[in-house]
């Protein structure tokens, strides 16, 4: 069963992305260029590209190579498990990231409470380090910002709330 670790891996493939929001989108816009898509939603905006689930969606899903779940799907929703008993690896952008990222120098904060507060002052003191500190997925900013080939940002703080979890980047401002 092929495994991506990287977004790199996905080039040349067929790969679906089954939820169509702002992870959704930004994974699409950072794989357009690589990989064939397949854009599946369970309410996707009239007029879109983007195929209803319930309405051959996830027919089109099996024919994937990889499918890129996004977080607001549970992972054991029945359609979900169905694309794992057919053969098609199923993941997210988030964990593709993470697979390229330097996690040494990655915070998790984990729990019920507090997450929010904690990843904003995460991310005040990552600005502190240099001028683009920035914490994509918590203040609408998505995570293809971390993505982009744009020089190194002081820090990055990522919150994700399908795993309860913000996870946090510490990166060396580049000196000039």
């Amino acid at each position: 069963m092929f495994r991506p670790t990287g977004f790199a891996d996905l080039a040349g493939k067929r790969v679906g992305i089954f939820g169509y929001g702002v992870e959704g989108r930004a994974a699409a816009a950072r794989l357009r260029e690589i990989a064939d898509l397949v854009l599946v939603d369970d309410h996707p905006e009239p007029g879109s590209d983007v195929l209803v689930s319930g309405e051959g969606g996830l027919d089109a899903l099996l024919q994937c190579d990889v499918v890129l779940k996004s977080p607001g799907i549970p992972r054991r929703r029945a359609d979900v498990v169905n694309l794992d008993l057919h053969g098609v690896t199923v993941t997210s952008a988030l964990n593709l990231w993470l697979h390229e990222t330097d996690r040494a120098r990655v915070v998790a904060l984990t729990g019920t409470k507090g997450k929010s507060t904690t990843t904003a002052l995460v991310a005040f003191f990552f600005a502190l380090l240099g001028p683009n500190g920035v914490a994509p997925g918590h203040t609408s900013v998505s995570r293809r910002t971390i993505h982009r080939s744009t020089p190194p940002r002081a820090g990055s703080s990522l919150r994700s709330r399908a795993f309860n979890a913000s996870i946090s980047t510490l990166r060396r401002a580049s000196s000039s």
